[in-house]
């Protein structure tokens, strides 16, 4: 499978999963973990915090995502999403340049 394919199947777990935002979270962040021991660490996402509560993923080649607090989920670049960044792991995100994962 190729990351994209990977990527791909963890969003459809976690879109799949009936919880909480923190609970498809952590569910991103474990499928994240075996996704980069699959590839070899050439795909890898970093978790954040946003500055209004969401749970975010910070990938090497400027991907994001970002699960609110709602448990909806929304893609975007880093370079055009993340307003700013708060040392060491907290991020302000502009919804505008988002879009919802259906």
């Amino acid at each position: 499978m190729t990351n994209r394919e990977l990527f791909k199947e963890a969003i459809a777990k976690v879109k799949a999963l009936n919880g909480t935002a923190e609970d498809k979270a952590d569910l991103f962040e474990q499928e994240a973990e075996r996704i980069r021991l699959i590839t070899n660490g050439t795909w890898s996402a970093q978790r954040l915090v946003g500055t209004k509560g969401e749970h975010v993923f910070a990938g090497r080649v400027g991907e994001l995502l970002v699960i609110d607090s709602n448990a909806k989920l929304y893609r975007g670049r880093i370079a055009e999403a993340v307003i700013s960044f708060i040392p060491p792991n907290i991020v302000e995100i502009d919804y505008n340049h988002l879009t919802l994962i259906p």
